[in-house]
């Protein structure tokens, strides 16, 4: 059984574990080795990337991350089930077991949709019947038994009694202190500076976490591209200013991966999952510092509904009664887990494509990102639950952490936080920046005997499903002819101009595994 299903119906109850890493009030505890360290269970819903199982005598409860960086599924058919953080290798136990399979075509013609909501699933359902992904946030309770029975927990609701004020008090006081946890650590720390506004979030972080007089840059690697002339000035700037010291040769070295092990791994997480492909080519055992995650505060999807937004993104040619299912099942989704985000926009955001687009870096490699608190988005939804304010969670956290960092002028042609907004930015008083404890250590993968062609396992892959899939008709003879024609072309130079090209692709490969699944 693959170790990604992590329980069964006819299974023991799973012993407690922890997969992938968690920040936990102001300590970081990287995996299995981490949590024994720190002698305690690690339950779901804290920041990271993580799955993780806690037990009792008679029950286990296997959670995520907060914001679902880690995903869980659960297949169900009859008195069958079993919870798993793969859907390809929670579909591959199905069949190897003997139980019922089903594909869904409609799910796999999403992965047609045009623009940002065709590149990850569009609502709990998947292109297996028996499989559903689990809401973001939500844990699967076991208790044990002669018949071990299940049940999907949703997150726990923002007590009434909490504020705004409250909540970003908490948060500003997780961000500063795990960053101090950080540069008293030995873990190794890198940051990309731009002279826009995400990198602000970062040294924002890094200036109220601070416990010493050395320079950033002693402790930290920071990376700017030499190769945008508009923003090296801006940057310069920034590093002379704050002692970051650009582009010095890292502590640690890049090792190239197996090119097999990284098609395994991008089969394992993102196919049927997430469209785009970002194929594995380095590992590094460094934490990266990342302004990312504010998307997730203010409204993105502008159009007045959510079936409108997908309704604009249907490809010609895709039949009705596909769009008609596309929008019962999001629907349906957004109705079940819709609770403390009034607007299904904002929710439907959240838990589907910042939740596999914006946690796809998460899961390669450690990411500590402030904008993603947990407690900070408790915060957001109270402060602004249809994200009409834009970055005002952004200017709040900056004007308590480093107010100075709202002056520094930007590169020509950033957007500048609007004046109304760094005008009426919430302050709170700080508390105490206390320092933590790193748990265990970030594992690293195989590096590759010799370099290979990263993209190569993906067109022998192609290659083996093209006469399964135009036999069966699941897709379009075009879809597939269109396909051929990037990983050809993509192939010859080891890389997809973007990685949204390499999505029909994906939706090929995804096809063959179905037919051969089901």
């Amino acid at each position: 059984m693959p170790e990604s299903v992590i329980a069964t119906s006819d299974g023991r109850l799973p012993e407690a574990v922890l997969s992938g890493y968690a920040f936990v009030g102001p300590d970081v505890v990287f995996g299995e080795d981490g949590r024994r360290a720190r002698g305690d269970e690690v339950s779901g819903g804290h920041d990271g990337a993580y799955t993780s199982v806690t037990r009792t005598a008679t029950s286990a409860s296997i959670g995520t991350d907060a914001n679902g960086a880690a995903r869980l599924y659960l297949y169900r058919a009859g008195a069958r089930w079993a919870v798993g953080s793969s859907l390809i290798e929670l579909a591959e136990w199905a069949h190897a077991s003997g139980h019922p399979l089903d594909r869904d075509d409609d799910q796999l013609a999403s992965f047609l949709l045009e623009g940002t909501i065709g590149s990850q699933l569009v609502s709990d359902r998947t292109v297996f019947r028996q499989i559903r992904l689990v809401p973001v946030g939500a844990t699967v309770a076991i208790n044990a038994g002669r018949r071990k029975q299940f049940r999907v927990e949703p997150p726990a609701a923002t007590p009434a009694w909490e504020s705004y004020g409250g909540l970003l008090r908490q948060a500003l006081w997780e961000i500063a202190s795990r960053t101090r946890t950080l540069l008293e650590s030995d873990v190794p720390l890198v940051a990309d500076v731009t002279g826009g506004r995400d990198f602000r979030i970062v040294l924002a972080a890094l200036r109220a976490g601070n416990g010493s007089d050395a320079p950033f840059g002693d402790r930290v690697r920071f990376r700017a591209d030499r190769r945008r002339p508009e923003a090296v000035a801006a940057t310069e700037a920034m590093s002379e200013a704050f002692g970051l010291q650009l582009n010095q040769t890292g502590r640690v070295r890049r090792a190239e991966v197996d090119p097999r092990w990284g098609f395994d791994q991008w089969r394992r997480d993102e196919l049927g999952v997430y469209g785009p492909i970002y194929p594995y080519r380095t590992s590094t055992p460094e934490l990266l510092l990342s302004g990312t995650g504010g998307e997730a505060h203010r409204r993105v999807y502008k159009s007045p509904s959510m079936e409108s937004v997908l309704m604009q993104s249907v490809p010609d040619g895709m039949a009705q009664t596909t769009v008609t299912s596309l929008v019962a099942a999001m629907d349906a989704s957004t109705a079940e887990a819709i609770g403390e985000v009034p607007d299904a926009r904002m929710w439907h955001f959240r838990a589907f494509r910042e939740r596999f687009h914006g946690g796809r870096t998460a899961l390669r490699q450690p990411v500590f990102a402030p904008l993603t608190s947990s407690t900070l988005r408790r915060a957001s939804r109270l402060r602004d639950p249809s994200g009409e304010l834009g970055t005002q969670i952004t200017v709040d956290v900056i004007r308590n952490l480093a107010p100075e960092l709202l002056e520094v002028p930007l590169e020509p042609g950033a957007k500048p936080f609007p004046a109304r907004q760094v005008l009426g930015a919430t302050t709170v008083s700080p508390k105490r920046v206390v320092s933590g404890t790193v748990y265990g250590t970030s594992p690293m993968p195989p590096a590759a005997e010799q370099a290979g062609s990263v993209l190569e396992p993906f067109r022998e892959a192609f290659d083996a499903v093209v006469p399964r899939v135009l036999e069966a008709g699941v897709l379009p003879r075009e879809v597939v002819d269109r396909a051929r024609t990037v990983v050809d072309g993509a192939a010859r130079v080891d890389r997809f101009a973007h990685a949204s090209d390499g999505q029909v692709v994906g939706t090929v490969l995804l096809a063959g595994e179905v037919l051969r699944l089901t």
